[in-house]
């Protein structure tokens, strides 16, 4: 009888998984699990210590980063570990900036096409990156802006606003102007020059890119407005939408009034909901809808519910009650 050989891999997957509720306990397997050759049993062991922010393995953290980037193609095959790693410093708010330069250049393919794999990897460690107080972080960043894969390009976007420099906006601007393939990275982008500075510059840029004939850009602009809790914001999205007549971006424009979350913006809403004819209305309680946890907002719109019984149905189903009276 043929003894079956032991899956050490395996076996530290397993014990990663039984520590994983008392990791503040487990230190010790957890150090050794970093030293493992397997990128997996590294992921696992970076991600227990990503969730419960243990700051002593920061140094073994490090270790396996540098140890898998030596030759990550060959050692950390869909930069596993790599990823897992970086996602844990940044939870740890790890404040040197090399290991987040490093990922934030990575790219590595692999299979059919081949794809670049390392696209997370880059995504997250801007967001490290932006968290440090590293010189020519902003270069980093605007590098990525115009990476190839849009999760990255949105990545960068994010970060280049949580860095809060001034001098990013006309950056910001220009990629604005320039378009994207992706909705998403034009909305980040604008959202990311109201979080850097809320002033009639700003505003207005953003503001004007409601008319543009990109209807991209455009509702872009609607949900970035949306994204900063300020009357001027709801004001612009709300003089847009009394002269849209047609198109998509009507109902960007009422999620964009609800994303604001200012009582000026829910009290038009709900006019909208009692008052519009069935189309308006229903569209108006969907972009309601994303305050179904605030009792206030579904008590008022309960008794649209009562109100309206031709919309009834649509109101239950946006609020996610079969039996909203």
């Amino acid at each position: 009888m043929v003894k079956k050989k032991r899956d050490r891999t395996q076996e530290q997957l397993d014990q990663l998984r039984q520590i994983r509720t008392h990791a503040a306990d487990s230190i010790p397997a957890l150090k050794e699990a970093m030293g493992s050759p397997s990128n997996y049993v590294v992921a696992k062991a970076a991600e227990i210590a990503e969730e419960a922010l243990l700051k002593p393995l920061t140094d073994d953290l490090l270790a396996a980063y540098q140890r898998f980037m030596a030759d990550a193609p060959k050692l950390d095959k869909a930069c596993a570990a790599t990823t897992a790693i970086a996602k844990a410093l940044y939870a740890l708010d790890y404040q040197d900036a090399a290991p987040y330069r490093r990922g934030i250049r990575h790219h590595q393919f692999e299979g059919l096409g081949p794809v670049d794999i390392a696209t997370e990897l880059r995504s997250v460690c801007a967001l490290g990156l932006a968290q440090t107080r590293d010189e020519g972080v902003l270069d980093e960043l605007v590098v990525l802006l115009a990476d190839a894969e849009a999760r990255a390009r949105l990545s960068a976007a994010r970060a280049i606003g949580c860095r809060s420099e001034v001098a990013a906006i006309p950056v910001l601007m220009l990629k604005v102007l320039l378009g994207d393939a992706e909705f998403e990275v034009l909305a980040e982008c604008m959202a990311a020059m109201l979080a850097i500075a809320t002033n009639p510059r700003t505003l207005r840029f953003v503001v004007d890119q409601l008319d543009s004939a990109d209807t991209d850009r455009a509702e872009a602009a609607a949900i970035a407005l949306g994204s900063i809790r300020d009357e001027r914001a709801f004001e612009a999205i709300r003089a847009k939408w009394n002269v849209t007549v047609t198109g998509p971006i009507r109902e960007r424009l009422l999620q964009a009034m609800s994303m604001s979350r200012t009582e000026s913006a829910i009290q038009f809403l709900l006019g909208l909901v009692a008052e519009e004819p069935v189309r308006i209305a229903v569209m108006a309680t969907e972009a309601l809808a994303i305050h179904r946890r605030d009792s206030r907002i579904e008590a008022l719109v309960a008794q649209l519910a009562v109100q309206r019984p031709e919309i009834a149905n649509a109101i239950r189903s946006a609020f996610n009650r079969s039996t909203l009276e």
